[in-house]
């Protein structure tokens, strides 16, 4: 059974954001110390990292060399990367329009039924409610600071949720910022894969996450 990493797991262990890369980049840590029993993930994920690396704002960015580097060394060479068999794919479709999944939710589902088909025993993101639908094979969906407390034998308080609102699709997404996260930092859209600066205001109960366009295109 293997472990399952999402794209928001790449990005965050592949690219220093700040705080709030830091449980993904110990988990990829891990992975390369093989302290993570078949770490695994899916084509797509490794598409999707591409395509959002290569175009965040000029302090982060990634060449298209570099960005197809860090897939070579850092993902092909030390896990497996599956994609969704040629007779899933029909039915992964019709589950979709059954589960009434819309707009780019459905790349969620697609990388979960990947998962579920390559046998994966956890699916770890920082979008655990994007991930819903593991659950129902019994996949188990952690963030990187939970699974790796497990690791350590400990755990961990669930990150604080904020529901934001993506400034280009439009759509509600529920993202997780540790405690002790302050100032701004850059995540991509789950829905639409751009990239937004995500500023934290506030502490407790007056704590404020405020997502804009990464870009400069507003």
């Amino acid at each position: 059974m293997s472990v399952f990493l999402d794209t928001s797991v790449l990005l965050a262990g592949l690219i220093d954001f700040g705080p709030q890369s830091a449980p993904a980049q110990s988990l990829l840590h891990a992975v390369a110390e093989k302290r993570v029993d078949k770490p695994a993930t899916a084509w797509h994920c490794c598409l999707e990292f591409y395509s959002v690396a290569t175009r965040l704002p000029p302090e982060f960015r990634v060449p298209p060399a570099d960005a197809a580097l860090l897939l070579e060394n850092e993902i092909f060479a030390r896990m497996a990367v599956h994609d969704l068999p040629a007779a899933g794919r029909l039915p992964m479709l019709q589950a979709g329009a059954r589960d009434v999944i819309t707009g780019g939710r459905i790349y969620d589902a697609h990388i979960a039924e990947i998962a579920r088909a390559a046998g994966a025993a956890a699916v770890i993101t920082d979008n655990r409610r994007h991930f819903l639908s593991a659950l129902r094979y019994g996949i188990r969906v952690e963030t990187p600071a939970e699974f790796l407390a497990g690791l350590k034998g400990k755990t961990v308080a669930v990150d604080d949720e904020y529901p934001v609102t993506c400034p280009y699709c439009g759509e509600t997404v529920d993202i997780y910022v540790e405690p002790d996260v302050k100032g701004s930092f850059v995540q991509d859209c789950e829905v639409c894969c751009n990239p937004w600066r995500v500023r934290v205001t506030g502490r407790g109960e007056d704590r404020d996450v405020h997502v804009t366009r990464a870009d400069g295109s507003e």
